[in-house]
This record gives C-alpha cells, sequence and structure tokens, in this order.
C-alpha cells in the first residue's frame, strides 16, 4: 500500500469520526435530555432583573405543574414563546401553573428585560436572571440552544424538554403534565 493511499485512508477515518462526533453533538442538542427533578434544582442561584437573589425553588411553586424557560433579549424564536406563554399565564392561574422565565443574557439589563416582555405581550411572565451559570446549572451543557423550555409535573419530575420553540408541543406537554 502506497504512503498516499494510506494517508488518504486515515483521514477518511478521522474526517468520519468528526463527522459522527459532529452529528451526535446538534442531535443532542436537538433532543435534550431531560434535567433532574425539581426537587435537585431547587438550590440553583438566580437572581431577579434588579439583582436580588432567589433560589430556583422559590420561584417555583410547590405541588404545581412548572414551566421553567430559557430565554434571551436578542433571540428571536424567544419572541414567539414568550407570547405563548403569555397566552398560557392567561388560560391557567399561577396555583395550577408556574411559569420559571429565566434570561440567559451576557449581564442582566432590567431595561432590556422590561422591553423584551412589553414587545412580547408577556409582562405577566416573572422573569428571572440565570445567566450563564443557570444555564449550565439546569441543563447540563455549556451549549446555548434557545428558546429551551422544561416541563415539570406537579410531583416536580421532568416530562418534557423542548428546544426551540414549537407551540403545539409546547401546549401538548403541559396538557400532559397536568394529568
Amino acid at each position: 500500500m502506497s504512503r498516499l493511499t494510506t494517508t488518504i485512508k486515515i483521514a477518511s477515518v478521522v474526517i468520519g469520526l468528526g463527522a459522527v462526533s459532529f452529528g451526535a453533538l446538534v442531535y443532542r442538542q436537538a433532543h435534550p435530555p431531560l434535567p433532574p427533578g425539581l426537587a435537585t434544582l431547587a438550590g440553583t442561584h438566580l437572581s431577579t432583573a434588579q439583582g436580588s437573589p432567589i433560589l430556583l425553588g422559590q420561584a417555583a411553586a410547590p405541588a404545581t405543574t412548572t414551566i421553567v424557560s430559557f430565554w434571551a433579549t436578542w433571540c428571536i424564536p424567544c419572541r414567539d414563546e414568550a407570547r405563548a406563554l403569555a397566552a398560557l399565564r392567561q388560560r391557567y392561574s399561577p396555583r395550577d401553573l408556574a411559569i420559571v422565565y429565566l434570561n440567559v443574557d451576557e449581564t442582566p439589563n432590567p431595561a432590556a428585560m422590561t422591553k423584551f416582555l412589553q414587545a412580547t405581550h408577556a409582562t405577566a411572565l416573572r422573569a428571572l436572571y440565570a445567566g450563564h451559570a443557570g444555564w449550565t446549572t439546569i441543563t447540563g451543557t455549556k451549549i446555548m440552544v434557545l428558546p429551551r423550555t422544561y416541563v415539570f409535573d406537579r410531583t416536580g419530575a421532568a416530562q418534557a424538554v423542548l428546544a426551540g420553540f414549537d407551540g403545539a408541543k409546547l401546549d401538548d406537554s403541559v396538557s400532559a403534565a397536568m394529568r
């Protein structure tokens, strides 16, 4: 076998392994695993838009179906999701559905967060700041795909994860978790 043939075979194997690894990464981001339950995540440090500390467990009502949704002011699909979450907030009382709306912008910016909520008619959502640390703790990854939404049932068990916005899947996931 010539040296060129050997080099080509080795390069083909390396490229093939790289493609498989990249494909696995893309699949994992499009189909992320379920996180641990809310009880495990309750100690995750967050803050209000104004910077006051709050834990995830304080923001999520116990024994209530809970949505934990990550968003950013620069995220275009997050706008559609904000509108859908605002519609869910109108449809269900806070006793029936808790919505924890977590901003992951580089730094907390109350004015930008308020402007985003007003533009999307989602001012009924209580926006908190999670940042990259909160994202990593809850999602288990540093790679950010927004919006990212988790639906937990009344026991705090994760029931669904949505990467990107899909209004029908969001409604279906919430309905299933409430049963």
